[in-house]
């Protein structure tokens, strides 16, 4: 399994909630539509970040909650010549490029790639905003 964040900032011009309604309701559909139309792309979550959760500082690390990002997505990939043919989709250098610039700041975004995971403690399925995380199904 290989794992891609995104980390993104939102345009400056646009508020938090412009920015969430967005991503959520525009651009999470057409990742969506994709991935039917494709099946490259086995899950999909979005993280909205919460600019200021009440985290405390501790032991002089100063506690920067969103590390000067307004959200960050999740893509699962069965290996990497599925991640690799996902963004090879000429959709994604169009559509999804073209979408991304009316909501993010395209140039601060940012990547990790993960192909391990550990879970430490495994809790239930969690039911978000009406989508069940923890299945196999895209989750928006």
């Amino acid at each position: 399994m290989l794992i891609v964040l995104g980390f993104y900032r939102r345009r400056t011009d646009l508020t938090v909630a412009q920015y969430r309604a967005h991503w959520r309701d525009v651009h999470g559909p057409l990742i969506r539509r994709i991935a039917d139309e494709h099946g490259l792309l086995l899950r999909y979550l979005q993280h909205h970040l919460t600019p200021d959760a009440g985290y405390p500082d501790q032991a002089g690390v100063h506690a920067d909650v969103t590390g000067g990002f307004d959200g960050f997505s999740e893509g699962w990939f069965a290996d990497e010549a599925a991640r690799d043919a996902f963004f090879a989709l000429p959709v994604m250098q169009t559509e999804v490029l073209e979408d991304e610039r009316k909501f993010i700041d395209v140039s601060a975004t940012r990547w990790v790639v993960t192909d391990s995971q550990h879970t430490i403690i495994e809790g239930p399925p969690t039911l978000v905003d009406g989508y069940m995380l923890g299945q196999k199904a895209l989750t928006l």
